[in-house]
C-alpha cells in the first residue's frame, strides 16, 4: 500500500495513471454502440415491447397451467404486501390473475392497472435472434455476394494501385510529380460529384444490374489515398534491391512482384484491410447499380433493405456481418500498424 501511495504521488506515476484512464476511457465510449449492438442482439421480443423490461437481456418468467404459459407479476395487495401472481386477463380497470400455489382457486381480480404491478424476469441470453436472423435474411446468399465483392475488387485495387505506385515511386520521366500531385487531388473531389457520370457510362454500357460497375473499375488504380499509402512505403525500401534485380536480368515487373512485393508487405496488407471493410460496409453504389435485384445484394445493402425484421434480429444479423472484417483486422493487426505508420513518413 506504501509503495502504491508514493508511485502515486510521482510525477511519472501520475501521468501515466492519467494517460491510461483517459485511453480506457476513449476506448469505452467508441465500443459503447457495439456494446449495445451485442446487448440489443440478445434481447427476446417480450423485453422490446414492455415497459418496465430490465436493460440486460431476460426473458419473463411464466407460469405454466393447463396447457397456457402466464407471465408472472408482483402485484400489489390491499394489505400492503407484494403477492406474485400470474396475468390471466389484462384490463384497463380490472385484470385477472391466478395464485400460482393454488391455481385451481379461481381467478383473482385485481382493481387497477397494471402500471402499479411489477412483471417479474429471468435474465438469459436470447440466442434465437442469431438463428432467426440466419434464416429470415439469407444470410448464406448475402455472405456469398459480400465475398465475392470483397475479394475480386480487392484483388484488382491492390494489383494496380501497387503497379502505379511503384511507378511513381521508382521511374524517373517528365511531368512525374505534377502527374502524382494529380492523383492526390482526386481526393478532394466529392463522391456525389462522379455519380451522375459513372451511372449514366454504366448504364450506356449495360452494365446496370450487375456486379461489373463495383468490381471493374478497382482493376484502373481508381483509388489515390491506396496509391499515395503504397508510394510513400516503397520509396523507404532502398533502390539497391532492385540495381541488384536488374543486375540479375530481372525486368520492371519481376522486380515488382519477386523483389519489392515481399519488401511492401505491411503496406499491401493495409491497402487490402481498408478495401475489404470498405466493400463490406458499402451500402451506396451496390444500392445504386444493383437496384431491384435483391438475390444481388451484398450484406450492408441487404440488411437496410430488410428493415421489417425486429431490432434485436438486425442486430444480431450486423454483428454476423462484421465476424469477417474483425478476424481481418486482428489477424492482419502487426501489418497493418506498420504499414500505416512507415507509409506516413515523409519522403
Amino acid at each position: 500500500m506504501t509503495r502504491l501511495i508514493d508511485c502515486l504521488r510521482s510525477k511519472n506515476c501520475a501521468r501515466t495513471v492519467l494517460i491510461t484512464g483517459i485511453a480506457v476511457l476513449t476506448v469505452g465510449v467508441f465500443a459503447l454502440p457495439l456494446i449495445q449492438a451485442l446487448v440489443t442482439s440478445f434481447l427476446s421480443p417480450a423485453q422490446i415491447s414492455a415497459i418496465d423490461a430490465p436493460l440486460l437481456p431476460a426473458e419473463p418468467q411464466m407460469f405454466r397451467y393447463a396447457w397456457r404459459e402466464y407471465p408472472l407479476y408482483n402485484v400489489p395487495m390491499p394489505s400492503g404486501e407484494q403477492k406474485t401472481l400470474a396475468l390471466v386477463k389484462e384490463g384497463r380497470r380490472q385484470s385477472q390473475f391466478l395464485d400460482p400455489q393454488h391455481p385451481d382457486a379461481g381467478a383473482i381480480v385485481w382493481k387497477g392497472g397494471l402500471g402499479n404491478a411489477r412483471q417479474l424476469w429471468r435474465h438469459g441470453l436470447d440466442t434465437g435472434n442469431y438463428v432467426a436472423a440466419w434464416f429470415l435474411t439469407n444470410f448464406v446468399l448475402l455472405f456469398r455476394n459480400t465475398l465475392i465483392y470483397a475479394l475480386l475488387s480487392t484483388f484488382g485495387v491492390a494489383v494496380s494501385s501497387l503497379i502505379v505506385a511503384y511507378g511513381f515511386a521508382r521511374f524517373e520521366f517528365k511531368g512525374r510529380d505534377l502527374l502524382f500531385v494529380g492523383v492526390i487531388i482526386t481526393l478532394l473531389l466529392p463522391m456525389h460529384v462522379m455519380i451522375l457520370p459513372k451511372y449514366a457510362f454504366f448504364k450506356w454500357i449495360g452494365w446496370i444490374g450487375t456486379w461489373l460497375p463495383l468490381i471493374v473499375p478497382n482493376y484502373f488504380a481508381t483509388n489515390a489515398l491506396y496509391i499515395f499509402l503504397l508510394r510513400q512505403f516503397l520509396m523507404n525500401i532502398p533502390r539497391e534491391l532492385d540495381e541488384a534485380a536488374a543486375l540479375d536480368g530481372a525486368g520492371p515487373l519481376r522486380t515488382l512482384f519477386w523483389v519489392v512485393l515481399p519488401q511492401a508487405a505491411p503496406a499491401l496488407m493495409t491497402v487490402i484491410m481498408f478495401h475489404v471493410v470498405y466493400c463490406w460496409n458499402d451500402f451506396f453504389e451496390p444500392s445504386l447499380y444493383l437496384a431491384g435485384i435483391p438475390a444481388k445484394f451484398p450484406i450492408s445493402t441487404a440488411l437496410v433493405q430488410q428493415g421489417f425484421l425486429p431490432g434485436p434480429i438486425l442486430q444480431a444479423a450486423g454483428l454476423l456481418a462484421s465476424i469477417v472484417p474483425l478476424a481481418i483486422f486482428f489477424a492482419a493487426q502487426r501489418f497493418f500498424i506498420k504499414g500505416v505508420v512507415i507509409s506516413g513518413v515523409e519522403k
